[in-house]
């Protein structure tokens, strides 16, 4: 059966090792992690037991992604939304948020996007500089 934990990280505490720890003590329970998410300081992690034995320490690379949810925003002009982050066979990794289209809206480091004053369909970058071949879109319908 799949579960939730959610993870919330002190001021001041390392994500890294906090996560490194979380990750740690479900593989030792045999848990597998399918996804992890960040948001607002937390990690949500979903899990599932395994059939066998404990997961490797490793996850061949050509499993790992991250993915933006939702991948489609839809809002009024001057709204604000959070692009939520999975992170799929790897460690979270930090994230850089870009609006591609000129005058398609603002979003901060923590991944708030704020609609422009006028409508149209705008793209956003999701990028891990750690691991340049990972990267998502997100896509800004403001109406």
């Amino acid at each position: 059966m799949q579960e939730i934990t959610v993870l919330s990280i002190a001021s001041g505490r390392s994500q890294e090792t906090e996560l490194k720890a979380a990750l740690s003590r479900l593989n030792k329970k045999g848990r597998r992690v399918l996804s992890i998410a960040y948001a607002n300081y937390e990690f949500i992690l979903l899990h599932e037991p395994l059939p066998s034995a404990p997961m490797e320490e490793t996850t061949p690379a050509e499993h790992a992604a991250i993915r933006a949810r939702p991948d489609i925003l839809t809002l009024s002009p001057g709204e604000t939304a959070q692009v939520l982050v999975l992170f799929e066979h790897i460690t979270p990794c930090e994230l850089r948020y870009k609006v591609l289209d000129e005058g398609g809206g603002t979003i901060n480091e923590e991944g708030v996007y704020t609609a422009p004053p006028h409508s149209g369909v705008f793209e956003i970058s999701v990028e891990c500089p750690s691991h340049p071949q990972l990267g998502t879109k997100v896509y800004a319908a403001v109406k």
